[in-house]
């Protein structure tokens, strides 16, 4: 659970039809105790000729293009974790250096309504006193131990038409590939203790494991309301109209082809990666600590259900003149069950792909 992340594939692709944009980083997650940095990170933008529109994207919501560079979303993600005031001042290969000393830990948060509350460092929780405040200033560790970012999707017509049928028409946004958002690789080891669930697998012992690393995952999308294209000024006290948790395992423990995910955020005598933190930690965590976080989380979405996957309909009224802002959160939960060191030093690839029709089907 206390687990260090250090490379990470991170794709995000918005299209249009074939129109697809790729955010490509690199990272792994390492075992407990070590210590490892971020490697690399690539954005292309591709789109398809044929069409009438295209999708924009922008991380500013006032310079939209075909393509981002990747230092732009890198620069984003940093400005987010407040390593300084400056960064937007930096040359492109201090931003590549400071990316490359990047060590993220395993944190949790709760959910209130629409939104995600404060980001916590496990070890932060086992303080004397400890009471989760959902608006709390963040740690610097937790601070800089989760991805967050922001995409402004609009559209462009080929030749810039100022036909008012073509301004006025509205497209959707969906979500597409949902089952691949996060995929990882498997890895089998053998417990410092074996281990029996309460009430899963039928009273099996387990002395040797074998998970998906991406398990442990978690991505969460803020969905904003549709605002006039480029005026940011207008998202200012504007709350998320919707918010999706997506999580990389089961919510309940499951095999499949000998491969475990061991679920979600489970009660203690179930979770068995809130009992390895606590077999190898002192002070522990409390259970009753753990079950708050359960309770004040919110449901969260397996990427293997069959989910909508429309995230802007025709009736929000996004148009060329219109933007909508989608804010990405990306972190490794600590009190997933998938999370204790048999995820170490495996890559999670983190996939969005959002498309566009000129009619939803």
């Amino acid at each position: 659970m206390h687990v260090i992340m250090r490379k990470l594939y991170m794709s995000i692709f918005a299209c249009m039809l074939v129109l697809v944009t790729t955010a490509v980083t690199t990272y792994a997650w390492a075992g407990i105790f070590s210590f490892n940095t971020t490697e690399v990170f690539h954005v292309n933008l591709d789109k398809n000729p044929e069409a009438d529109f295209s999708i924009q994207i922008s991380v500013d919501g006032v310079n939209f293009s075909d393509s981002l560079s990747p230092v732009d979303i890198k620069r984003s993600i940093l400005k987010n974790m407040n390593y300084s005031s400056e960064i937007d001042n930096l040359s492109d290969t201090n931003i590549e250096k400071i990316f490359e000393d990047l060590v993220l830990y395993a944190v949790s948060t709760q959910r209130k309504d629409n939104e995600l509350g404060s980001f916590v460092y496990l070890e932060d929780i086992t303080k004397n006193g400890f009471v989760y405040d959902f608006n709390s200033v963040e740690s610097d560790v937790a601070r800089k131990s989760h991805f967050e970012f922001d995409l402004y999707l609009s559209f462009k017509y080929k030749n810039d038409s100022t036909d008012s049928n073509i301004l006025n028409e509205t497209h959707g946004v969906y979500l597409a590939n949902v089952d691949k958002i996060l995929t990882g690789k498997v890895q089998t080891i053998t417990l410092s203790n074996p281990f029996e669930f309460d009430n899963y697998f039928d009273g099996t012992v387990f002395k040797t494991v074998t998970v998906n690393s991406a398990s442990a995952a978690r991505v969460a999308m803020s969905i904003y309301p549709v605002v006039d294209k480029g005026e940011v000024s207008q998202y200012e006290g504007i709350s998320p109209k919707s918010l999706t948790v997506f999580q990389g395992g089961t919510a309940l423990p499951t095999v499949v082809n000998n491969v475990y995910s061991f679920g979600g955020m489970l009660p203690e005598r179930d979770n068995i990666g809130f009992l390895q933190y606590n077999e190898l930690h002192r002070p522990v965590i409390s259970s009753s600590l753990l079950d708050d976080f359960i309770d004040n989380r919110g449901e969260e979405v397996s990427i293997e259900s069959d989910v909508d996957s429309w995230i802007i309909t025709k009736d929000d009224g996004l148009t060329i003149e219109k933007m909508v802002k989608i804010k990405i959160q990306m972190w490794i939960e600590g009190f997933d069950a998938d999370c204790f060191r048999v995820i170490g030093n495996l890559p999670i690839d983190l996939n969005l792909t959002f498309a566009s029709t000129s009619s939803e089907e």
